[in-house]
């Protein structure tokens, strides 16, 4: 089964009011992504999503993860996400799997 996920992440930290950023990737596309590290340490933030507008909610992520996938033409890629970014990635890797954050 093949998993992709194409994001706008730029446009997603500004709204959060991120001063970091994706290394100017104005869309990224990532094919089979995975998680293959993550901090031990956590860090509880207020979420929100636009499957549920108005909706907020408090949900733990780890401060750090390390992600494996390839791009559209079939190179891999790894890359460390961390505070902000993570938390990003990882409410968007979660909807893959068919999570929301209010699920956490």
């Amino acid at each position: 089964m093949s998993r992709c996920d194409c994001c706008d992440f730029p446009s997603l930290l500004a709204a959060l009011g991120a001063s970091q950023c994706f290394h100017n990737w104005a869309h990224q596309v990532m094919i089979n992504p995975t998680i293959v590290q993550a901090s031990d340490e956590m860090r509880s933030g207020l979420e929100m999503c636009l499957s549920f507008p108005g909706v907020e909610g408090t949900v733990e992520r780890h401060k750090w993860i390390e992600v494996e996938w390839q791009d559209q033409i079939g190179r891999k890629e790894r890359r460390r996400f961390k505070n902000n970014a993570a938390v990003v990635f990882q409410h968007e890797y979660d909807h893959l799997d068919g999570v929301l954050f209010i699920d956490k």
